[in-house]
């Protein structure tokens, strides 16, 4: 805005020194022809084509800066049009977010009235307590693997850059690289860890919190002549559910299979019986 302003008070004074020199001129052809009034008419005629040659050039500076200005208010209608659009998605992810929220407070509520049993809460406490652990560590692993990548690119830069190396030069980058991949090693493994220790916490819970489903529907159905079925079931899940996370963690961290299906078959052969 300065600058238009600026450019129409230039025009103003442009057109006010031109139109005094038309009338200066007029005057000089209206007394006496001479050859001192023609040098003064050439003269002013000289300064009048100066001035429309700078007005010519103002007005299309000025035109120019209303172009611009035009396209920079458009552009900016346009900003707020987006704008108003992505507020209007975030409020309709927040209304999302909000009506998700009460729906898993509601299930929460019917999970907890349709246990008896405090053996899964335990289990679900200690669950969230691993999944704070576990966004620790996992912030670890990244922050250690950035750490390798920044000093991986710092040797790999010394040594391209470096005209002259020596053998304790290099010896100190190995073990400056090995001391960063053990700590890279160290908070992934336990990264590693903490989430088969939630996994495990997290199935406990589940089967827990399906055991008083599952007597209820035993107890209808009343099948006594499968007593064994019923009661491998029984004896598997209550095995499974009171076994030490800690050793089917230490057993999938030295390389063991999973042994989630596994536990699962109890639930599947039981199944059956009860449709």
């Amino acid at each position: 805005m300065v600058k238009v302003t600026s450019s129409k008070e230039e025009l103003a004074e442009l057109i006010h020194q031109r139109e005094q020199l038309e009338q200066e001129r007029q005057e000089i052809i209206n007394n006496e022809t001479n050859d001192d009034n023609i040098n003064k008419v050439r003269e002013i005629d000289r300064k009048i084509e100066n001035i429309n040659y700078e007005l010519h050039g103002s007005r299309s500076s000025n035109y120019s800066l209303r172009t611009h200005k035009n396209k920079l208010e458009n552009q900016e209608q346009e900003f707020i049009h987006k704008l108003n659009k992505l507020d209007e998605k975030q409020d309709e992810i927040l209304s999302k977010e909000e009506k998700i929220r009460q729906l898993e407070e509601t299930a929460r509520g019917l999970i907890k009235r349709t246990t008896s049993a405090s053996l899964g809460k335990q289990f679900s406490e200690r669950k969230d307590q691993l999944e704070q652990n576990l966004e620790y560590w996992k912030y670890a692993s990244i922050g250690s693997i950035l750490v390798l990548l920044l000093f991986a690119g710092f040797i790999y830069y010394d040594i391209s850059t470096s005209t002259t190396t020596t053998i304790d030069t290099n010896i100190a980058k190995v073990f400056l690289i090995l001391s960063v991949s053990v700590a890279v090693w160290f908070t992934v493994s336990n990264y590693r860890r903490q989430k088969i220790l939630m996994e495990e916490y997290e199935f406990r819970a589940r089967m827990a919190l399906s055991l008083d489903g599952y007597r209820e529907i035993l107890r209808d159905e009343q099948i006594s002549e499968d007593s064994e079925i019923v009661a491998e079931f029984v004896r598997d899940t209550m095995d499974k559910i009171y076994l030490n996370p800690q050793e089917n963690a230490l057993n999938l961290d030295e390389g063991g299979d999973d042994s989630l299906i596994d536990r699962q078959r109890p639930s599947r052969s039981i199944l059956p019986w009860l449709r």
